[in-house]
C-alpha cells in the first residue's frame, strides 16, 4: 500500500471547501449544528475523496475496486451532507447515517487492503 501525499493535500482543500459549503448552507437557515455539519462534511469527504486519489496497491484490480467504493461513498457522503446542511435534519439522524457510510467505506477498504490474492 501506497500513500500519496500530494494528492492527499489536495483532498484536504476540496473537503475544507465543500465542508465551508455545508456550514455556509446550514448557518443560512440558522442552525445551531452548522459547526457540527461542517465538520462532519471535512472529515468524511477527507475520508472517502483521499481513498480515491492517494491510496495505491499493487495490484491493479485492487486499485480499481478500492477506487470504484471511494467514489460511491464520496457521492453518497457528500448527498447526505448538502442535504442535511440545506434541509435541516435532526443532529442525531445526521449523525447516524454519516457514521454508519463512514464505517462501512472503512470497513470496505479495509477488507480490500488485506486482500493478497485475487
Amino acid at each position: 500500500m501506497k500513500i500519496s501525499l500530494f494528492p492527499l493535500v489536495l483532498a484536504l482543500i476540496v473537503a475544507l471547501a465543500l465542508g465551508y459549503l455545508a456550514f455556509y448552507l446550514a448557518n443560512s437557515r440558522s442552525d445551531h449544528n452548522d459547526v457540527i455539519v461542517g465538520i462532519g462534511t471535512v472529515i468524511s469527504t477527507v475520508l472517502t475523496l483521499g481513498c480515491t486519489v492517494s491510496l495505491s496497491t499493487s495490484n491493479d484490480r485492487i486499485n480499481t475496486n478500492l477506487r470504484v467504493m471511494s467514489n460511491a461513498m464520496f457521492f453518497a457522503t457528500i448527498v447526505a451532507n448538502l442535504c442535511f446542511a440545506a434541509l435541516g435534519v435532526l443532529m442525531p439522524f445526521y449523525l447516524i447515517v454519516i457514521v454508519l457510510l463512514l464505517v462501512i467505506h472503512i470497513g470496505v477498504v479495509w477488507k480490500l487492503l488485506s486482500i493478497n490474492d485475487v
